[in-house]
């Protein structure tokens, strides 16, 4: 069954709103969330175009039963002397079977639907992403696996483990702080946005990074969604594959003014003065003495 001009419509106007947040932002920002809304997108039909086969074949699967049912029925009513008991069990069968060809058909009709609205969504993103969109390989990156990350300030360590299907990633971490949770996120082009979600606070903070293919190692900057007194207001982490040789010696970057920080605090500090010597103990006896001989000598030389 094919959806209404109005539904169509209505689908229409939901992707154009979910647009809407992007119309303030200049030109080039605009793309790029344009191309990262159509890789998620094209992610989640993927999706979508999986589960409707699979409803489909449990649809079909559930027409076979019905008509399995039917059949049985047919027989248990066959002219000459029905069994009551066998006539009830069959027509249940029936009623049954009915209701699972029911559920599976709302189901691949709802699955339908969805897949409209992703490509109508899908041309309307293409068009505001001046054809980008649509060009972007997805998956041209693939980040599955396992990551070793270092987290500044802090010096923390840990693990990031992957799991990418097109543009979408999910996941979980630890850290060597004790905590740990999941991420979600997506990947564009060569740019990562990471949700983390620990399993005590929730949805605490934002890790946005940069690929470098060539290197394997993503750069970027994390920020907090809940802020603490106490705690960091946001810092750098560096992650590369955890098999690979640059993962013993991982250093994220600088959070940016904490080099220039310290040079500051090192220029403040200003070098003690020496301590002064002590002066010899019986100097200034020694001094006394000499004054005493100068006298005698005086009085000498007048007595001759």
């Amino acid at each position: 069954m094919s959806q209404s001009p109005d539904r169509a419509r209505a689908a229409l106007a939901a992707a154009l709103l979910a647009l809407a947040p992007f119309a303030a932002a200049p030109a080039e920002a605009q793309r790029d969330a344009f191309t990262a809304h159509a890789e998620v997108t094209r992610a989640l039909l993927r999706q979508d175009l999986a589960a409707y086969r699979t409803a489909r074949q449990e649809e079909e699967t559930a027409r076979e039963a019905l008509d399995e049912a039917l059949a049985a029925y047919d027989q248990a009513v066959q002219p000459g002397s029905p069994a009551l008991a066998a006539v009830e069990t069959a027509a249940a069968e029936v009623t049954a079977a009915q209701a699972r060809v029911e559920l599976a058909a709302a189901e691949s009709e709802r699955l339908r639907g969805r897949i409209a609205e992703r490509l109508r969504t899908l041309a309307v993103l293409g068009g505001r992403a001046g054809g980008e969109a649509a060009a972007v390989a997805p998956g041209a990156i693939d980040l599955t696996g396992r990551w070793r990350v270092a987290v500044a300030p802090g010096g923390l360590l840990g693990t990031f483990r992957l799991d990418q299907d097109g543009a979408v990633l999910s996941g979980a971490y630890t850290l060597t702080d004790g905590s740990g949770g999941s991420l979600r996120g997506a990947v564009t082009g060569r740019r990562v946005r990471l949700e983390r979600v620990d399993r005590s606070t929730g949805f605490d903070s934002i890790w946005e990074g940069e690929i470098d293919p060539a290197r394997r190692r993503i750069d970027g900057t994390w920020s907090p969604t809940i802020l603490s007194s106490g705690g960091p207001g946001g810092g750098t982490w560096a992650a590369v594959p955890a098999d690979s040789p640059a993962a013993e010696d991982l250093r994220p970057a600088e959070p940016a003014g904490g080099q220039e920080l310290q040079e500051d605090l090192e220029e403040d500090e200003e070098p003690e003065a020496p301590a002064e010597e002590p002066e010899e103990p019986g100097a200034e006896a020694g001094g006394g003495s000499q004054a005493v001989a100068d006298v005698a000598s005086a009085e000498n030389e007048e007595a001759r």
